[in-house]
């Protein structure tokens, strides 16, 4: 029971922040990318004030311990299934998108917000200091993000080595005799 819990956990706080990621992909990162030096460092701000809330901490690191305690409640040393493979390797690419998150953007966020801006080349350095690699490096959080979120749907469909996820039920037809 734990882990068809953990499982469906993995796969929901997962599929929340690769649905997060993949917005701000495709909307955020290319407005802001329209606006002028001020406004980008002033809305950059402003969106790495809000984003680290108490429910997006609970949907990052859920989506990094709800695979893990899955993979390690389906004890792959004793015999792994395709399962446990593709959760294993979704707990990784949610560690990874999630080491990237904490290592390497939220320190080039604590960079933008410490930086002195009250001069246009000052705002275009600050943003030229973090912008292009801080989209790369989001294009990495967000397929490492997809990609889990698809292996653990992947494994809540697969059905269990025995072929079927729940105990057939017993048949209730009458025998017929020859």
């Amino acid at each position: 029971m734990p882990f068809r819990v953990f499982l469906h956990l993995a796969a929901l706080s997962a599929g929340l922040f690769a649905g997060f990621c993949f917005c701000y992909a495709v909307v955020v990162t290319p407005a802001l990318g329209r606006l002028d030096d001020e406004a980008y460092v002033t809305t950059m701000r402003r969106l790495n004030e809000a984003v680290p809330g108490v429910l997006f901490f609970l949907v990052i690191v859920g989506s990094v311990v709800w695979p893990l305690a899955a993979f390690l409640v389906r004890t792959p040393w004793r015999g792994a299934d395709a399962r446990v493979w593709l959760i294993g390797a979704a707990a990784l690419l949610s560690l990874t998108a999630f080491v990237v998150s904490l290592a390497v953007e939220v320190p080039m966020n604590t960079q933008l917000a410490d930086a002195v801006t009250t001069t246009a080349d000052q705002f275009h350095q600050a943003r030229a200091a973090i912008e292009h690699s801080w989209n790369n490096w989001h294009v990495v959080r967000t397929v490492c993000a997809v990609l889990s979120t698809v292996l653990l749907v992947g494994a809540c469909l697969t059905p269990d080595r025995a072929g079927s996820a729940q105990p057939a039920a017993p048949s209730t037809a009458p025998v017929r005799s020859k």
